[in-house]
């Protein structure tokens, strides 16, 4: 996969004017790269065992994969495509790459009958939908687990100074990840709802997004998706939150004003790459060619993308 970028180099040529003293100019080069960005298709791993079965609305699954990995998996317990939590996570995930934000890794896990069962004998807790449930692999969804994260309570973090602000190594990040919910029409990340873990590093904290299961404003047809649902009024954004507002506070006025251009520029990125993001999404999933057109004509809105990359700027005043 590939984006065109231009880069405009401004080079003074001293030797040029040794040689020439009459000639008093810069020589522009206009020269046009190409960049690689490497979306790495879904893994396909094998779980061999179940360590918890979480007490939240979707019921995921952590669970370790025969290469040591674990991951939190996931499922819509509905064999008739298309699987549109599942197709919104993938979706979501390539984009929020291609907006430079950093995510889970992702990938497809296939859990034998065996393994649910063995896990049942333990005497854990587990949904009664995954006792009676043909596991079976294509409907399984899965994000890397991270050991070293928290939930990131952000109605209640307010950064007090600048100290608090260099904590954190993408703070920026957080205002492209509450205007990228207004883009790709979020539900589910509110105020009382972040879906925003912490990582720590050495480096300092790492706000990481989770769970997109509810994007195009979890409309079930994609090829029929409207606007005006994705755009209605919200205010439960996590642009309405304390840490929103400080993180702006300790942003420089040009960078905050020009966040817009970059966040135009993600989009941008996001489009070109959209067919190979597509191209990502296992066809079992049930994304068809009209879904695929409608939703690349809606994020493909020049207005409305032009207003959307500065909808931040209201939010702060």
């Amino acid at each position: 996969m590939y984006i065109s970028v231009s880069l405009r180099l401004d080079i003074e040529l001293s030797h040029v004017n040794y040689l020439f003293p009459q000639i008093h100019y810069l020589v522009i080069y206009n020269i046009t790269l190409l960049i690689k960005i490497v979306l790495e298709e879904l893994k396909e791993l094998f779980a061999i065992k179940i360590h918890e079965c979480y007490q939240t609305n979707s019921t995921p699954l952590r669970v370790e994969c025969e290469d040591g990995s674990q991951y939190i998996v996931k499922t819509v317990f509905n064999k008739n495509p298309p699987l549109i939590d599942l197709i919104n996570e993938v979706l979501c995930n390539y984009f929020l790459q291609l907006w430079k934000i950093p995510v889970p890794s992702q990938a497809l896990i296939t859990i034998d009958k065996e393994v649910v069962e063995y896990f049942i004998k333990e005497g854990k807790y587990i949904d009664k939908r995954y006792e009676n449930y043909n596991l079976y692999f294509p409907q399984f969804f899965g994000t890397e687990y991270i050991s070293s994260v928290t939930e990131l309570d952000i109605f209640n973090l307010n950064l007090k100074n600048k100290s608090d602000f260099n904590k954190y190594t993408n703070p920026v990040d957080f205002i492209k990840i509450a205007v990228f919910d207004k883009w790709i029409g979020n539900m589910d990340r509110r105020k009382g709802n972040p879906n925003l873990l912490l990582g720590a590093t050495s480096d300092g904290f790492t706000i990481i997004p989770i769970d997109h299961t509810q994007a195009f404003a979890y409309q079930d047809n994609y090829k029929n998706l409207r606007l005006p649902i994705m755009d209605r009024a919200d205010n439960n954004s996590i642009m309405l939150t304390p840490m929103f507002k400080s993180i702006c506070n300790f942003v420089s006025v040009n960078e905050l004003k020009n966040l817009s251009s970059e966040i135009l520029s993600n989009i941008n990125d996001t489009l070109e790459s959209i067919d190979d993001v597509f191209d990502c999404i296992p066809q079992h999933f049930g994304l068809s060619k009209a879904g695929k057109k409608r939703i690349k004509e809606i994020l493909s809105n020049r207005e409305r993308n032009k207003t959307i990359s500065s909808i931040y700027l209201s939010y702060y005043k």
